[in-house]
């Protein structure tokens, strides 16, 4: 997807556009190996997980203006693995909304749930997969604790459906700002002013009124060999609303 609003860094843009690219085809290439029925169930899912906030998170925050291509590499497993975790976490919800048809006492296709089942059981590993694909013990390991910060919430959602709704976005977009900084080669001293800057990336990102000027009042506080793409961010978060879409929505990986 091109923006349609100026750019200030055009390279920057293009960059992350492709970075973002790369991810949702490492997403769709995971579906497709699913094969029928199954990757026909996660990919319809994968409709409602769009954009792809987490992995434009990931991507921004964790950018290395001068990293090689390893650090590129980490930087779209840890972008792909979020999203994967976001879409594991969609397609077992349907669990919840079959619990609650069962309740009402509709008939419930006992295969579908089964293959629900297996299905989100599938994306949970795939995630972790490209988690341990980053080849970073710092990231799988904030990974794992983002994993079960977002199952333990999942769970009590399930369980007691009447308490405040979990947000599973919210919570896996402050994982990803903790992770990210880590990608950024960033020396020592400017880590926690960064750290700061990623964590407000993360609630504006999480915020439904998202507005992509708040993400851009940010850049004044990040390093100047950093703000190219994080401008390149909020420039393809503008491109969401004039397309005339709403900031949660994005064309799906093809499977």
């Amino acid at each position: 997807m091109t923006s349609t609003q100026p750019a200030l860094y055009p390279d920057a843009l293009s960059d992350f556009e492709a970075e973002l690219r790369a991810v949702q085809e490492t997403l769709a290439a995971a579906i497709e190996e699913l094969g029928m029925p199954l990757g026909e169930l996660v990919h319809a899912q994968s409709k409602q997980t769009a954009p792809a906030l987490r992995a434009a998170l990931i991507l921004a925050a964790g950018y290395a203006p001068h990293g090689d291509e390893q650090s590129r590499r980490r930087r779209l497993y840890l972008a792909a693995a979020l999203e994967m975790l976001y879409l594991a976490l969609h397609v077992h919800r349907l669990l919840v909304n079959a619990a609650a048809l069962e309740a009402q006492g509709e008939d419930l296709d006992r295969s579908f749930i089964g293959s629900t089942i297996l299905a989100g059981d599938y994306c949970f590993s795939r995630a972790a997969s490209m988690a341990a694909q980053t080849d970073s013990p710092a990231i799988v390991t904030r990974f794992a604790q983002a994993l079960q910060t977002v199952s333990e919430g999942h769970l009590r959602a399930l369980f007691a459906p009447e308490a405040t709704g979990f947000d599973e976005n919210r919570a896996l977009l402050e994982a990803g700002a903790e992770a990210a900084p880590d990608l950024a080669g960033l020396p020592a001293h400017l880590l926690p002013g960064y750290r700061a800057a990623a964590a407000a990336l993360a609630a504006t990102l999480a915020d439904s009124s998202l507005n992509a000027r708040s993400l851009a009042a940010l850049l004044p506080t990040l390093p100047a060999d950093y703000q190219p793409r994080w401008q390149a961010l909020a420039q393809w978060l503008m491109g969401e609303h004039t397309n005339g879409q709403d900031a949660r929505r994005s064309p799906a990986p093809r499977s």
